[in-house]
């Protein structure tokens, strides 16, 4: 049972759209475990959104209803910091789908992503300009 209110639920899911959610308890699973299987927790939704202007609304609605909001890249994380808390009161943002390479600027060897971007897509694409990113 989830501590978030319906209607709160209903305009986050209104946000993202439906390819952006997750609600399905057994899909939210790994959004809920971390990487070793040390921490669970529990979440009524999972957001996904696609883009910064949606990252800006969830943040705007969450901050004004008072929910707290466990954001998380790849889950990869060793301190359970990625994963919310039991009971189901705060809502996981999850930033699998914002994976674009905005920009490429060898001249000055930088690169602006979102922020699901893997690292290896970042260093393959650093490979491609002969350049590192060595992490």
């Amino acid at each position: 049972m989830s501590l978030i209110p319906t209607d709160i639920l209903t305009r986050l899911k209104a946000i993202v759209g439906p390819a952006g959610y997750i609600e399905d308890p057994a899909d939210m699973e790994p959004y809920c475990v971390s990487w070793r299987d040390g921490w669970r927790g529990d979440t009524p939704l999972v957001l996904r959104p696609a883009s910064t202007q949606e990252v800006s609304e969830i943040v705007a609605l969450c901050a004004k209803a008072g929910i707290p909001i466990v954001p998380q890249g790849g889950n990869t994380g060793l301190t359970g910091a990625g994963q919310p808390h039991a009971g189901g009161s705060e809502i996981v943002l999850s930033t699998n789908r914002m994976k674009a390479i905005r920009e490429v600027d060898a001249l000055n060897d930088t690169m602006t992503v979102e922020a699901g971007v893997v690292l290896t897509t970042i260093q393959d694409k650093a490979a491609e300009l002969d350049r590192l990113f060595p992490l």
